[in-house]
């Protein structure tokens, strides 16, 4: 197949030791074929790791597609088969976020790809029956489950039964791919079972054929309790006990919906008298004309629900103070808890803008965000949305309990980016913390100088990738022009590839320093020079360095 359909000639072929490749008749087609063939070491797959990896990323991918539809096992040839068939045509950021098949058509032309549209596996799909397959009353499609795509026709293979009425080639074609006389219960076909029940000239209720499961069915014309009743009861609901006359079936599987029962008509029942009782009385076939119970209407409808909070000046019956007390707790530590809430922190802009203290901040960060050179203003382009962006306070302490500083922050609005048009990757790594015990050790141990430093505005120092737009800050004014947005040149705070923005620059610019990065941990950076070593860590803007 390779030499004819894509004029190659396979030269090597390297498996592991399993016997379905290791025999004499394979053996004999290679030493035929002149073609190299290459086991591992036994006990080693790792030196056949491509074929290893794309196996494990076929069976992780049609497990998870199985799973999430409840498909059975005996169908875990069609998974695989999808799963190859999505991960051929999804991009990869391997290939530059192009899918396996356009790199492989730049290099040999296939002769026909398949370009059916991607559908859910396991879903539900109607398949058309002609009407040569069908009588006048029968439904025009029968329903089926998705089991993959076909590589030979246009048509997509679907799950039915043997039992089904297609017939013919289409229905032959079906019933090919390994089908058996059952309905597979799962989450797309919910569950389906089919009940048949024997009229009786006794009931004057018919039921239809085809019902939902015994347990959840709702059509019966009486439900009943499974506890045993006296006479006197079974006589007042009309019930009365089989006999040889309208025998009861045997049969104990599922297949059996209800017993045979005899049913009073519906007037005869007694009409229930409240709302309690129509809640609890027994469920009516909704094909006979009775009168039933209507609920009174709602009077809280479209009325919002009722928020409680608390009254400061209320006097409250258990007061936090004769259960909670900082007796115990240091002088200083006890002024810095009753300091914390001495000033109220904004949730809103109109609040803050109100405060002078506030303002000052938000022109710290705005001076911070122009010396960035974060953004550059520029009309809004056709076809691109701007990411959203919101203002972020908190107050800084000391250790006394007395306040530092105000802090504003300027954060992006991140939820509302899409994956694939502004942003891709957003992997960062931290500091473990089992590397940070032992830094620390040895700083200990050896007496090995340690310091500590802190990065400001460490996100707003990552190179961005991608294009985005970010609507103009709320409250301060930043240019008078309509239509303008600010194109992001760093990264902001609350974007989803902030973190990875940041560390890709701290790591590029530690290793043009001469710093070489761990392989164990990623955030761990190390230079040795003239007999001494300088070991540095970090955790997102948190740095930790020692030397000797």
């Amino acid at each position: 197949m390779v030499s004819t359909q894509f004029h190659a000639q396979v030269k090597v072929f390297r498996t592991d030791n399993g016997g379905e490749y290791v025999n004499n008749t394979l053996a004999s087609f290679f030493r035929a074929q002149g073609i190299i063939h290459q086991t591992t070491t036994p006990f080693t797959p790792q030196q056949n790791g491509v074929s290893e990896r794309k196996n494990r990323q076929l069976l992780e991918v049609a497990r998870s597609l199985m799973l999430d539809m409840s498909v059975p096992h005996h169908l875990w040839g069609h998974a695989v088969l999808s799963a190859a068939y999505l991960i051929n045509r999804t991009p990869s950021r391997v290939l530059d976020f192009k899918t396996p098949h356009d790199v492989f058509g730049d290099h040999v032309s296939p002769v026909s790809v398949s370009k059916l549209p991607p559908k859910v596996f396991g879903c539900v799909a109607y398949v058309h029956v002609y009407s040569h397959q069908r009588s006048k009353l029968d439904p025009c499609a029968l329903r089926c489950v998705f089991i993959g795509y076909s590589s030979t026709q246009k048509e997509v293979p679907y799950y039915v039964s043997p039992s089904s009425p297609i017939q013919g080639e289409r229905g032959s074609e079906l019933e090919s791919l390994g089908l058996e006389n059952d309905v597979f219960e799962d989450a797309a076909l919910g569950k389906e079972t089919t009940c048949r029940t024997e009229a009786s000239d006794r009931s004057p209720i018919y039921e239809d054929e085809t019902c939902g499961p015994c347990e959840e069915t709702t059509d019966r014309p009486l439900e009943l309790d499974q506890s045993p009743i006296s006479g006197d009861e079974a006589g007042a609901l009309g019930v009365t006990e089989a006999s040889d006359q309208s025998p009861v079936s045997e049969n104990n599987d599922s297949d059996s919906c209800m017993d045979e029962v005899d049913v009073i008509p519906p007037s005869a029942l007694p009409l229930p008298q409240s709302t309690h009782d129509s809640e609890s009385s027994e469920v009516i076939s909704n094909d006979l004309p009775v009168s039933t119970y209507q609920l009174p209407p709602r009077t809280t409808r479209g009325k919002p629900k009722v928020q409680y909070s608390p009254d400061i000046h209320a006097k409250s019956k258990y007061p936090i103070s004769h259960f909670v007390s900082t007796h115990r707790l240091s002088k200083s530590y006890a002024s810095y808890l009753c300091q914390l809430s001495s000033v109220c922190v904004p949730t809103k802009l109109q609040d803050a803008l109100s405060n002078p203290k506030w303002m000052d901040a938000m022109n710290v960060e705005m001076d911070a965000l122009n010396k960035n050179k974060t953004w550059d203003l520029v009309p809004l382009p056709r076809g691109k949305k701007a990411v959203g962006c919101r203002w972020v306070f908190t107050l800084k302490h000391k250790a006394d309990g007395s306040i530092d500083r105000y802090k504003a922050r300027l954060v992006a609005k991140g939820y509302t980016q899409t994956y694939g048009v502004d942003y891709l990757e957003t992997f960062a790594p931290v500091a473990k913390l089992n590397t940070v015990r032992v830094l620390l050790s040895l700083a200990a141990n050896h007496d090995w100088p340690l310091l500590q430093f802190d990065v400001k505005n460490a996100f707003l120092h990552g190179d961005l990738k991608e294009e985005i737009y970010v609507d103009l800050p709320p409250g301060i004014p930043v240019t008078s022009k309509e239509g303008v947005v600010c194109k992001l040149r760093k990264s902001l705070y609350g974007l989803k590839q902030s973190p990875r923005a940041w560390f890709g620059r701290f790591a590029a610019s530690m290793k043009k320093f001469g710093y070489v990065q761990s392989n164990s941990d990623h955030t761990l950076f190390l230079k040795r020079h003239k007999g001494k070593l300088t070991a540095l860590i970090i955790y997102v803007d948190d740095m930790i360095v020692i030397w000797r």
